[in-house]
C-alpha cells in the first residue's frame, strides 16, 4: 500500500510534498522500493523534470553502478542549458508517457504539463541519455547540443558515466560544426575541437573527410590549414616524446606535414583563381603544376586583352557580361558565355592587376617571381612557337580565332589593349604586316615584362623588378652575340623594351643616346630580313655603307624579285631616302610585279614623309600618274566584262592615290573627272549586279559593306572626291550637275511615260545617295550642289523636303550670291518656311546694298496700285528684287501676305533709319 501511494505521489503530486514521500519510503524494504521505482515510477516521470527525478533517484543506494551512472548523468544535465530544438522522438516519447499515465488512471495537473513543454526547450531528456543502451540513439540527442565550446565543456563530464572517450565527444561536435553552412561555421570553434582530439589518426581522418566534402571556397582553404596545424602538432609531439613512434605502415609525420602544407597552398591557389574569375586555368594547375599554370596564364591573357570586340557600357561600369549575340569589331563573333566572362575579368584586371595576382600566388608557394619571369621572357623571345604542354580546348579555340583575325588584317587596333607604347619610336619595317604569331609573341612578352614600379631601391637585388632592372635585362639580350641570340629575337626584345619603358627610362638603363639604340634596331631588323631572303649582309658593312647606294644595288640585282624589292622599299622609308627618281623606278618595278596592296601601304607611309620634295620631280609624278591611269583602265575593263572576274587588285590603290591627286600640281596632269564619273555611274545605275557592287566596294575599301546602299554611297563618295580634286569652277560645276542631278545622264528617248518612269526611279536612288553625301561634304563642296539645284526648278522642289534647316539656309545664301531668288523664295513661301524666306529677303538687301526695307517691296508686289515705292527710282538689285517679288506674288499671293505679316511682327533691322534716309 505504501509503494502504491508513493507511486501515485511521484507521478501526480507536486514536487513540494515529495520529500515527505521519500521519508515514508525509508520504512519500507530498500530492495522492494528500488525495484518498484525502477519498474513503475522512473519510466513515467517526465524526462525534463530534473527535480522530481532527483528525488526519485535519492531513494536508491549508490551500491550499484547503473544507479551511480543515472545520478551522474542527471547532475551533468542539470548544469547544462539546452539551445537545440527538441527531436521528433522526444515528442513521441511524451505522448507514449501520457497514454500510460491515463491507463494507470493517474491525472497530471495542467500546470505540470505546460511546465514540461517549456522545459523541453531548455533541458535535454534524461531518459534518452541515461536509460538508453544504444549509443547511436544517445548521440542523436547529444550531437545537436554540441553547438558551442561552452556546451561541449558542459557535456564533457557525460563521457565517464556513458563510457565514452572525450575524443568521441569532440569528434561528434567537430562533425556537427563542419556540416553547417559556410556562413554559420565558427572556425575558432572548429579549431578548438580538432586540437582537443588526442587520437591523431582519428583527428587526421576527420579533418581530411571534412576538407574533401567541402566545395572549393574559403572554408575549404581554412580546413586545409587546420590539416597542416594537426600535422604540425603531430611532428611536435613526436619531437618531444621520441618513444611515441608511428606504427608500421603509417606515413612519416614530417612527410605528412609537407604534403598537407602543399595541399593547403594548392587549395588556396585554386580559390584565388576562382575569386579572380580565372577558373579555366585551375585545370592547368591540377594537371601540370603551378609554374605551368602561370606560363599558361601569361600565354593566354593577351588574347583577351586584345580581343577584337568592345565591352558593352554595362560591362565597362562593373556589371558582369550576359550571354548575347553581339558582334565585336571587324565582325568578330560574340564570345561564348564562359569566354565572355573570362575576357571581362582579364580586361578589368589589366596588366597591373595580373602581375599583382601572379605575385600573390607565387608568394603563397614561396616561389621567386623575378627569375621565373626572366626565364619566360628569354625563352619566348627565342621561341615564338612555344606552346604549353597542356591547354584547355576553349582557350586554344580563342587563340586560333584571334590569330585568324590578325592574319586577315581585319582588326589592326585591339579593343582591350591594356598598354600602349610608352614612346613615339616607330619600329622598323612598318610596311610589312606583322604575322599574327609574331605579334602575339611580342604581346605575350610585354605582358610578362610589364612592371608598374619605377624605382625599388629598398628591395633586395635578387627580387627587385622595377623598370630599370627590366630594361637592363632586355638590353643584355639585345647585345648578346648573334651565335646565341638571333637577330629576330633581338628585334623582339627591342620591341618589348620600347613598349614597356619611356625614353627616359631606356636612357637611364642604356647610358647612351636612345637614337643610337633605334639605329641598331633598324640594322638588326634588316640583317634578319636579308638573311631570310638569302642575301645576307655583313653587320659592320651595313652599318657604315651609304644606304641609297645599297638600295640601288639591290634594286638593280633583284629587280624581278618581289620580296627583296619590298625589303628595299621599307629600307628607303626607315633610313629616310628621298631620291625621287629612285622612288619612281621602285614604284614602277612594284607595279610591274602587281604588288598593289604593298604599293598602297607604301603610299600611305609616304604621306607621313616629305612628299612635297618627291612631287617636285617629274619622274615621280609620272609614276603616280601612271598608277592612276592603269587603275582607271583596269576598272573600265572590269566593268565592261560585267563583273565576271574578281575585281583587279589595283583598285586598292584608289584611296591612297586620292591623297596625291588632291594636290593641284598632280590634279592638272590627270583626267580626274572621268574617273569620278565612272564611279558615280556605277553607284547610280543598275548596270552592275548587286554582287558586283559589293565586290567592287570591298576591293576598293578593303572591307565588307552591310547593304547595297552603303556600298553605293561609298562608291559615290569616292567619285565625288575625284570630281572635287580640282579647284571649283564652271567645268567641275557642270560635271556635278550632269552626273548627279540629271536622271543618270540618259538620252531622252522613248515615250514620255517611259522617260518619266526612268526619272522617277533615278530620283528615288538619288535621294538616298545625294543627300547623305551632303551631310559628309565640306562647305565648299556643298556650294557645288546648291548651284546645281538652283538651275532646275524641278530639282529644287524634289530635294527641299530632304534638306535640314541649316542646309536650306545655305542654299538660300547661295541663291542670294547668284541673285537667283525667285524660285527659292516661291518654294519657301509655298512649303511654309517663312522664317527662311524672311532671311532670304533681308540677306539679299544687305548683300546687294538695297537701302529699302524688304517689307516695302512686299507691299508694292502685293498691291501694285499702292505706290509705296517709285519704280523709276529703283536701279540694279532693287529693281530685280521687285520684279522677282511680283512674279512670286502672282503664284503665291496668300503665302507672301503671311510672310509680310510675320516680318512686320519680327524685330526691326538695326539699319532701318539709314535705309529710310537712303530712300529719301
Amino acid at each position: 500500500a505504501t509503494l502504491g501511494w508513493a507511486e501515485a505521489c511521484f507521478l501526480s503530486a507536486s514536487v513540494v510534498v515529495l520529500p515527505g514521500v521519500v521519508q515514508e519510503l525509508k520504512r519500507v524494504d530498500l530492495e522492494s522500493v528500488e525495484q518498484h521505482l525502477t519498474q513503475r515510477v522512473l519510466p513515467l516521470v517526465s524526462p525534463y523534470d530534473y527535480e522530481r527525478l532527483e528525488l526519485v533517484l535519492g531513494c536508491f543506494s549508490d551500491t550499484q553502478s547503473h544507479i551511480v551512472k543515472w545520478k551522474q548523468v542527471l547532475y551533468v544535465l542539470k548544469n547544462h542549458k539546452r539551445t537545440s530544438s527538441p527531436l521528433p522522438a522526444e515528442t513521441e516519447h511524451c505522448q507514449v508517457r501520457q497514454s500510460k499515465l491515463q491507463e494507470a488512471q493517474l491525472t497530471v495537473p495542467v500546470d505540470q504539463t505546460k511546465d514540461d513543454c517549456a522545459q523541453m526547450k531548455r533541458r535535454l531528456p534524461w531518459h534518452h541519455v541515461a536509460w538508453n543502451s544504444d549509443l547511436a540513439a544517445v548521440w542523436l540527442v547529444l550531437t545537436p547540443a554540441l553547438r558551442s565550446r561552452v556546451e561541449v565543456e558542459e557535456l564533457l563530464p557525460l563521457c565517464a558515466p556513458l563510457g565514452l572517450r572525450p575524443d568521441e565527444l569532440y569528434l561528434k561536435a567537430f562533425e556537427a560544426q563542419t556540416k553547417k553552412s559556410e556562413d554559420d561555421v565558427d572556425l575558432e570553434q572548429v579549431r578548438y575541437l580538432l586540437l582537443c582530439i588526442e587520437d591523431f589518426p582519428r583527428a587526421w581522418r576527420a579533418v581530411c573527410e571534412a576538407e574533401e566534402s567541402l566545395p572549393i571556397g574559403a572554408l575549404k582553404g581554412d580546413m586545409a590549414k587546420l590539416k597542416v596545424e594537426v600535422a604540425q602538432r603531430r611532428v611536435e609531439v613526436l619531437s618531444r616524446d621520441p618513444e611515441q613512434l608511428p606504427t608500421v605502415g603509417s606515413p612519416n609525420a614530417e612527410e605528412l606535414f609537407e604534403s598537407a602544407r602543399r595541399q593547403a597552398e594548392l587549395i588556396e591557389t585554386r580559390w584565388a583563381f576562382h575569386r579572380a574569375g580565372l577558373e579555366v586555368f585551375v585545370e592547368v594547375l591540377l594537371h601540370s603544376g603551378l609554374r605551368a599554370c602561370i606560363c599558361s596564364l601569361y600565354f593566354y591573357a593577351p588574347i583577351f586583352l586584345h580581343w577584337p570586340g568592345d565591352l558593352t557600357p554595362g560591362e565597362q561600369h562593373g556589371h558582369p557580361p550576359q550571354p548575347s549575340t553581339k558582334l565585336g569589331k571587324a565582325g568578330a563573333p560574340a564570345l561564348s558565355a564562359e569566354l565572355s566572362k573570362l575576357a571581362w575579368k582579364i580586361q578589368r584586371m589589366g596588366l597591373s592587376g595580373l602581375q599583382d595576382f601572379v605575385d600573390s600566388i607565387c608568394s603563397r608557394h614561396h616561389l621567386s617571381t623575378k627569375p621565373m619571369r626572366q626565364q619566360i621572357i628569354e625563352h619566348w623571345l627565342r621561341n615564338p612557337r612555344w606552346r604549353p604542354d597542356y591547354s584547355p580546348s576553349i582557350l586554344a579555340e580563342a587563340e586560333a580565332h584571334l590569330m585568324a583575325k590578325w592574319d586577315e588584317g581585319a582588326n589592326e587596333e585591339a579593343a582591350g589593349k591594356e598598354i600602349e607604347s610608352q614612346t613615339t619610336t616607330t619600329p622598323p619595317g612598318q610596311l610589312f604586316r606583322q604575322p599574327a604569331l609574331e605579334r602575339l609573341c611580342v604581346e605575350r612578352v610585354v605582358t610578362v615584362a610589364y612592371t608598374k614600379y619605377k624605382r625599388c631601391q629598398d628591395v633586395p637585388k635578387e627580387t627587385r623588378e622595377d623598370i630599370k632592372t627590366r630594361c637592363i635585362f632586355l638590353l643584355r639580350i639585345v647585345f648578346t652575340k648573334e651565335t646565341s641570340v638571333l637577330y629576330v629575337a633581338k628585334c623582339r626584345a627591342l620591341a618589348v623594351l620600347f613598349r614597356i619603358a619611356t625614353l627616359d627610362d631606356i636612357a637611364v638603363a642604356y647610358r647612351n643616346p636612345v637614337a643610337e639604340l633605334c639605329e641598331i634596331w633598324k640594322l638588326y631588323y634588316y640583317m634578319d630580313m636579308f638573311e631570310r631572303l638569302g642575301a645576307p649582309q655583313d653587320f659592320k658593312r651595313l652599318h657604315q655603307c651609304n644606304k641609297i647606294g645599297l638600295a640601288r644595288s639591290l634594286w638593280r640585282q633583284h629587280r624581278h624579285n618581289g620580296s627583296i624589292l619590298q625589303v628595299v622599299t621599307a629600307l628607303c622609308l626607315d633610313f629616310s631616302i628621298h631620291d625621287a627618281r629612285f622612288w619612281a623606278g621602285l614604284l614602277g618595278s612594284l607595279a610591274a610585279l602587281k604588288l598593289h596592296r604593298f604599293i598602297g601601304d607604301t603610299l600611305v607611309a609616304l604621306q607621313d614623309h616629305r612628299v612635297s620634295a618627291l612631287l617636285q620631280d617629274l619622274a615621280f609624278r609620272g609614276a603616280v600618274t601612271s598608277l592612276l591611269t592603269s587603275v582607271e583602265q583596269d576598272l573600265s575593263n572590269w566593268i565592261a566584262s560585267h563583273c565576271r572576274e574578281t575585281p583587279p587588285s589595283s583598285l586598292t590603290l584608289l584611296p591612297h592615290l586620292l591623297f596625291f591627286m588632291r594636290r593641284d600640281t598632280m590634279a592638272e596632269e590627270v583626267d580626274l573627272p572621268s574617273l569620278g564619273r565612272i564611279l558615280l555611274q556605277v553607284a547610280r545605275k543598275h548596270s552592275l549586279p548587286e554582287s558586283g557592287i559589293f565586290r567592287l566596294a570591298e576591293a576598293i575599301f578593303s572591307r565588307q559593306h552591310r547593304s547595297d546602299l552603303e556600298a553605293r554611297l561609298a562608291l559615290a563618295g569616292m567619285g565625288l572626291e575625284f570630281l572635287l580634286c580640282r579647284a571649283p569652277g564652271d567645268e567641275v560645276d557642270t560635271v556635278v550637275v550632269e552626273d548627279l542631278l540629271l536622271p543618270c545622264g540618259e538620252p531622252a528617248t522613248g515615250s514620255a511615260a517611259a522617260r518619266s518612269a526612268r526619272e522617277e526611279s533615278s530620283w528615288k536612288l538619288d535621294e538616298l545617295l545625294l543627300l547623305p553625301l551632303l551631310e559628309r561634304s565640306s562647305h565648299s563642296a556643298r556650294r557645288l550642289f546648291w548651284r546645281g539645284f538652283l538651275r532646275s526648278h524641278e530639282c529644287l522642289q524634289r530635294v527641299e523636303p530632304w534638306l535640314s534647316e541649316p542646309h536650306f539656309e545655305e542654299l538660300l545664301q547661295c541663291a542670294v550670291a547668284q541673285k537667283v531668288i525667285q524660285e527659292p523664295l516661291q518654294l519657301a513661301v509655298r512649303v511654309g518656311r517663312l522664317s527662311s524666306a524672311e532671311k532670304l529677303l533681308r540677306w539679299f538687301c544687305a548683300k546687294h546694298r538695297v537701302g529699302i526695307e524688304p517689307e516695302t517691296f512686299l507691299r508694292a508686289a502685293l498691291d501694285p496700285e499702292a505706290n509705296t515705292v517709285s519704280e523709276s527710282l529703283l536701279l540694279g538689285s532693287a529693281s530685280e528684287l521687285l520684279q522677282a517679288l511680283r512674279l512670286v506674288a502672282s503664284a503665291e499671293s496668300t503665302g507672301l501676305a503671311r510672310l509680310l505679316q510675320n516680318m512686320q511682327m519680327s524685330p526691326s533691322l538695326p539699319n532701318r533709319a539709314d535705309g529710310e534716309r537712303m530712300t529719301t
